[in-house]
């Protein structure tokens, strides 16, 4: 009898990798079926890595806003000075 064990990617390569040698076992791109039956199979979306990426993403857009803000902060007063020593310079 055969029952199916549900594995995540991060199990399941190593997995792949450990018994790519042994005899009786079948492997395919999203299955591996051992030699009592037993089937283990990969999920290729779960919640759980679906919501990652998109954290990751804001993660990263959130530190590039940042790192703009710092920019902006820095180098603003020197612009602004500039700009109004100009416009004064050439108001009659």
């Amino acid at each position: 009898m055969s029952k199916t064990v549900v594995e995540n990617e991060e199990e399941f390569e190593p997995l792949v990798e450990a018994i790519q040698d042994e005899d009786g076992w079948t492997v395919d791109e999203s299955m591996i079926t051992d030699p009592d039956g037993d089937v283990f199979t990969q999920l290729t979306d779960t919640s759980a890595e679906k919501g990652q990426g998109l954290a990751e993403w804001l993660i990263g857009t959130a530190l590039v806003a940042l790192g703009v803000l710092v920019v902006f902060a820095l180098f603003a007063p020197s612009f602004i000075e500039a700009f109004n020593t100009q416009i004064t310079a050439m108001i009659p």
